[in-house]
């Protein structure tokens, strides 16, 4: 299963290149994939109105997917760990967790168990804290009428 965490940095100002992966994901791949997005990210204009409403229909697509699990993390969460950054947490068959995380220098990917456990614990945290399945499709129209 792939995890994703898209935060108040979450797709880096919701660019094109951050959206891919998760439709990649879906294409031909028979494992799971769960992504959180801040709030912020359906709101902060990027790449223009037109962009931004195709990003955005876009995710409400992936919302609906059988094998994608997409979650809006509301502005009333408040402070949270996605605050940090994105981060990427990835399971495949027969092979030990990874975290990949970008930031403004570059990337870096953990395997080391201790960091993977803490950022495991903290997607499950913000899974608390996202709002469902319809709740999120309903915040993600609302921002695509707004674009």
């Amino acid at each position: 299963m792939s995890r994703t965490l898209a935060g108040d940095t979450i797709f880096s100002g919701f660019e094109e290149r951050r959206i891919l992966p998760v439709a990649t994901v879906v294409k031909g791949m028979p494992s799971a994939s769960a992504t959180l997005v801040n709030e912020a990210v359906l709101y902060r204009a990027v790449g223009g109105a037109p962009v931004m409403r195709a990003q955005l229909e876009h995710l409400a697509e992936m919302v609906s997917h059988p094998s994608v699990t997409l979650q809006v993390v509301p502005f009333k969460a408040g402070a949270h760990a996605g605050m940090n950054g994105a981060f990427t947490l990835l399971r495949l068959p027969d092979a030990q967790p990874i975290v990949y995380l970008e930031n403004l220098d570059g990337a870096s990917v953990t395997r080391r168990p201790g960091n993977v456990a803490a950022y495991e614990e903290a997607f499950t945290d913000l899974q608390i804290l996202a709002v469902g399945k319809q709740e999120s499709l309903s915040m993600i129209s609302k921002a695509i009428k707004e674009h």
